[in-house]
């Protein structure tokens, strides 16, 4: 069960607080947005987990360049990897998915589509950077960016 005030990953995407409690729902709120979602306690599905802890994710931010890129044979199974990394909901698949398709964009070869799992995977590991180290999701590119020696962002 998630408490009042803690936030949680949803299926749905991103980051959201827990706003309520109120007999058998969740009452969520999307970080940094109005959006209110109310979700069943007993639905499993769609409240995969709470963000991580801070110590983990600066020991994440640590390891950015050292995290190694998504390989693929061709174009459909590269989008089967993507899709399977997202749905780990693990902050390393989703370094994994942001890096190859950063690193493929600046080599002109990303398929179509390709950005769209970047952005998701962004939602959902900029949304935790956000909450746990209390900076604005905007703000968390420029984060990494000058925490990584290398930026491969």
């Amino acid at each position: 069960m998630f408490n009042v005030g803690e936030f949680v990953l949803c299926v749905r995407g991103g980051v959201w607080k827990v706003i309520d409690v109120i007999g058998n729902e969740y009452h969520l709120q999307k970080h940094e947005s109005e959006e209110m979602i109310t979700v069943p306690v007993a639905d499993s599905k769609e409240i995969v987990r709470k963000v991580t802890s801070k110590e983990q994710l600066l020991e994440l931010i640590d390891r950015v360049g050292f995290i190694t890129t998504i390989k693929a044979p061709n174009d459909k199974i590269r989008k089967e990897f993507y899709v399977d990394a997202l749905n780990e909901f693990d902050e390393v698949e989703w370094v994994k998915v942001i890096k190859s398709v950063y690193l493929r964009q600046q080599d002109g070869r990303f398929m179509e589509g390709e950005l769209e799992y970047a952005d998701k995977a962004k939602s959902f590991l900029h949304g935790e950077i956000s909450v746990v180290l209390g900076i604005p999701v905007r703000e968390v590119d420029g984060y990494i960016s000058s925490a990584v020696s290398d930026d491969k962002w």
